[in-house]
């Protein structure tokens, strides 16, 4: 099978695309595409990769997304010591390519918000 190339990728229109974070840390990419997902290559010798997701978003935004995911497994109950669990302990979150205005946060978490004019 093929690899999925970045630049590749930008000819295609409604893709559906997971960013796995590993440890908080790295990033990486895949497309989801009939029941599977596949990794997106940054080249033919380098999985897509990055160490924030700011950047990640920022390689992904040439692509015509329909939609964009954050995924992150848990190993909280692995490290308290706690038995296997039947299903994974996955957080699947929808996401944008536009990172969150941090303006905006903090006026919510100080009680009020910015003016919209």
């Amino acid at each position: 099978m093929a690899k999925l190339l970045l630049e590749e990728l930008s000819e295609h229109s409604c893709l559906s695309v997971v960013i796995e974070s590993y440890d908080g840390a790295l990033y990486q990419a895949f497309v989801a595409q009939e029941g599977a997902e596949r990794l997106i290559w940054a080249d033919h010798h380098t999985p897509l990769k990055t160490r924030n997701l700011t950047n990640m978003r920022t390689l992904l935004s040439t692509l015509n997304l329909e939609s964009l995911h954050l995924r992150q497994n848990s190993a909280y109950d692995e490290m308290i010591g706690q038995s296997q669990r039947q299903q994974p302990n996955t957080l699947l979150l929808p996401i944008s390519l536009e990172p969150p205005n941090l303006t905006d946060i903090t006026a919510s978490q100080q009680g009020h918000w910015p003016d919209n004019d």
